[in-house]
């Protein structure tokens, strides 16, 4: 980390003048009685550097230093050595003026905006990433929740500065805005004091602000891909679980059938079909159309079974609701009456003093089996504590049906679909069986194109999903 000296203050206007002594290395003591300026004196350091100053804050007509308010062409000029390296700061009063810092050095001379909101490109320097930079320390980005800025000089300066009108108790000087949340943050004062004392290398904070700033990006772009699966979704596309790798091979093998059918379409179209082809061609549709049918009857079977079991968890969840009212109903009369106890009368409830394995009436009893009849409350609450767990088990077989259910019912609508097409398609064949042409195939492979042609989009889309969960 460099060094910062400051070497001389002088302030100038139409009015005042004012120029300190040569201020040497080491600790200065300013003593004077109150009202000689010391505060001033203090102030003006601050504000020459780029700090707020309240009392130089002149569209605020609250507690304005008199004399420098009612100046004109007024400005203060610091004197100071960075890492032995003479340089001027110029600051000027005028509000028009006040949010820059005219900065002159051997061979140097630039002027530096104060406040970050006065460059128009987010690299573009400001006075504090100059200072910075000259002294060796890294503007590095620092998160606070959703807050997002970066180290200023001005944070740093808060923890070396301290005048006699800052709360004792307070290590820091007020900020601009008292009571800041962000810059007051218990996580941010550590990071300034780590950076000035250099106990921890400011490329840690960095390298901790371009990980927030990539896990805010991965978290944009994760939203962005969750609205695009549910867009996906609302259009009718069926989003897959495969990998990047299965469905590069998917997408391969469909536009491999893709060509396949489109020259076999342009073959059609060339030639015609005998009475044999037709026989072959009548004997794959009734083949597909037999496939077809006993996979639906084996869906209606399954649908069947499914929703018997549906309705039987049902009416088995509401025998549990039942018993768990019940058992709820019995703990509330045991709170009122104190029922459950081997030791009470079952005419008076009475408390009887019963002698071990003895029961009240004074018959001998089993104490392991009497209790195999008899429950206390705690017993209760864990009998109901049990099937409340059993409803909700119950509950998430009975939405797990529900799923299948649904998925039955798609699969059977595909496939009456199917059916019907299958047998428009026989219908037609028979129609135009005297006729030599082969119309009705070629409208087979039409469909069937297109059919292929929506899967390579199913799959390009879920690829695209794939590369983006696993970016």
């Amino acid at each position: 980390m460099g060094s910062l000296a400051l070497r001389k203050i002088i302030y100038k206007g139409d009015k005042y003048y004012y120029s300190s002594k040569d201020i040497k290395k080491g600790v200065q003591i300013v003593e004077a009685d109150n009202g000689a300026g010391k505060t001033t004196f203090s102030s003006l350091i601050s504000y020459g550097i780029g700090m707020y100053v309240r009392q130089f804050d002149f569209r605020n007509d609250k507690d304005n230093h008199r004399e420098i308010y009612s100046d004109t062409n007024n400005y203060v000029l610091l004197k100071v050595l960075i890492n032995e390296e003479p340089f001027e700061f110029t600051r000027y009063f005028n509000p028009s003026n006040s949010n820059v810092i005219f900065v002159k050095g051997d061979n140097f001379e630039e002027s530096f905006p104060i406040y970050r909101n006065a460059v128009k490109n987010e690299d573009d320097w400001i006075f504090s990433d100059w200072i910075l930079y000259k002294l060796g320390i890294e503007v590095c980005e620092i998160y606070q929740g959703i807050k997002k800025f970066k180290i200023n000089f001005s944070d740093l300066y808060r923890l070396i500065h301290y005048d006699q009108d800052t709360n004792a108790q307070n290590i820091y000087k007020e900020h601009r805005n008292d009571s800041n949340f962000v810059s007051d943050s218990a996580a941010v004062r550590k990071v300034i004091f780590e950076l000035l004392v250099g106990y921890q290398f400011s490329e840690y904070y960095s390298l901790i602000g371009e990980y927030n700033k990539t896990e805010r990006e991965k978290n944009t772009l994760k939203e962005t891909l969750d609205n695009y699966v549910e867009m996906v979704h609302k259009m009718g596309f069926k989003i897959t679980g495969f990998s990047q790798e299965e469905l590069t091979n998917q997408l391969r093998e469909l536009n491999l059938q893709l060509q396949k059918l489109e020259i076999y379409r342009k073959s059609l179209k060339t030639k015609q079909y005998s009475s044999t082809q037709y026989d072959k061609y009548i004997y794959q549709l009734r083949e597909s159309l037999f496939r077809v049918d006993s996979t639906y009857n084996g869906l209606k079977a399954e649908k069947s079974a499914t929703t018997i079991e549906l309705r039987d968890l049902i009416r088995l969840k509401e025998d549990l609701i039942l018993e768990v009212t019940q058992i709820k109903k019995i703990i509330l009369a045991h709170e009122e009456l104190n029922l459950f106890s081997p030791n009470t009368c079952p005419c008076c409830l009475r408390e009887v003093t019963r002698k071990e394995n003895h029961c009240i009436c004074g018959n001998s009893v089993d104490e392991s089996h009497y209790e195999k009849f008899f429950y206390s409350a705690d017993e209760y609450i864990d009998i109901l504590k049990s099937r409340q767990k059993s409803v909700e088990t119950i509950e998430t077989a009975i939405i797990s049906c529900r799923e299948e259910l649904d998925d039955l019912n798609s699969k059977i609508t595909r496939l009456e679909l199917e059916k019907d097409k299958i047998k428009a398609q026989l219908r037609e064949v028979e129609k135009n069986i005297t006729n030599t042409s082969n119309d009705v195939e070629l409208n087979n492979v039409n469909d069937k194109i297109l059919e292929v042609k929506s899967n390579i989009l199913t799959v390009g889309i879920n690829f695209i999903i794939a590369f983006f969960k696993k970016a």
